[in-house]
């Protein structure tokens, strides 16, 4: 019989088969937005200075797993369910919320590849930081992601303004 401890570190090592390292890309000193963590990778975040891991992913049942490395490593670990395609108001606002109630100290929010990641950062300036597209796409410009990942971002940005918005004449109705 398989135990959950290691029912979990066998789901995490055929995770990590598949990706060699994480991918990492740092927005400010305090905060960098990552990739899934790999099994050896939690104990280094400690060591690095980071206090709080954010796992934006939908995967509850890996979150449970993760959040035991986590804590093992001296991590606060938070779990945020965000879907990875059509994330609504209420996401940005709950992730907005998770941001402004953590612990002072380097944060790393990861999901699989880091794209969720970037495009749930980009969306939160805009919608809650008052930042233009263009300076939240800088932002993640400096911080290393790619033109490839940057078109994803504004195709979803725009569908996600496009879906949540109310156009002007609507409003105007009220």
């Amino acid at each position: 019989m398989i135990t959950p401890n290691k029912e979990c570190e066998s789901k995490e090592i055929r995770y990590a088969a598949r990706f060699e390292r994480m991918v990492e890309f740092p927005i400010t000193e305090q905060v960098v937005l990552a990739g899934q963590p790999q099994l050896d990778d939690w104990q280094k975040l400690a060591r690095r200075g980071f206090s709080t891991v954010i796992n934006i992913r939908s995967d509850p049942e890996r979150a449970a797993c993760q959040a035991k490395k986590a804590k093992a490593a001296g991590l606060n670990y938070i779990y945020l369910e965000v879907p990875a395609y059509e994330m609504e108001p209420e996401h940005i606002d709950a992730f907005d919320n998770v941001l402004n109630n953590v612990d002072h100290g380097k944060i790393l929010i990861h999901c699989r590849t880091a794209s969720r990641t970037g495009l749930l950062w980009m969306l939160n300036r805009v919608s809650n930081f008052g930042w233009s597209r263009e300076q939240a796409e800088a932002e993640l410009q400096a911080a290393g992601y790619d033109e490839d990942a940057m078109d994803v971002f504004s195709f979803c940005a725009e569908d996600f303004f496009e879906r949540t918005t109310v156009p002007l004449e609507l409003e105007l109705q009220y």
